[in-house]
């Protein structure tokens, strides 16, 4: 039995937008924040994940934590689209954390890194790559 190509193309093409509606129909609709994350990185006497930056979208919220007793506190950088940039630190020592709670417009783009900082010295090299996340 042979089937004719430009049939199959069509059942094919059929198939398709049928599992493309199915896919869209009753499809609750998506929240456009995200939350994010970052860490530090490994360099000289600092280790990987000695700070940690955590964005939550919810609320508007960063949340640093310094994890290591290596004498360095947590710098960030921040970015909202359409805004200028700002920086936040928590020196509160090793195991601790603070929640930075601010407000921003809602569905912008929050681009950030992490860094220690170290007797007031960015320390560059430890800093994390840009994250990005939406409020």
């Amino acid at each position: 039995m042979r089937i004719r190509a430009g049939r199959v193309l069509t059942r094919l093409a059929a198939l398709a937008g049928a599992v493309a509606l199915a896919a869209t129909v009753g499809a609750a609709p998506a929240s456009a924040s995200a939350d994010g994350f970052a860490y530090t990185e490994f360099y000289g006497k600092f280790d990987s994940y000695a700070g940690t930056a955590y964005f939550q979208a919810y609320g508007d919220k960063f949340i640093l934590e310094d994890r290591y007793a290596d004498g360095a506190g947590v710098f960030l950088w921040y970015l909202v689209a359409g805004s200028t940039a700002h920086t936040l630190y928590w020196g509160g020592g090793a195991g601790t954390s603070h929640t930075f709670n601010l407000e921003f417009a809602e569905n912008k783009q929050v681009q950030f890194y992490v860094c220690l900082q170290d007797d007031g010295v960015i320390q560059t090299h430890t800093c994390s790559a840009v994250e990005y996340a939406v409020s």
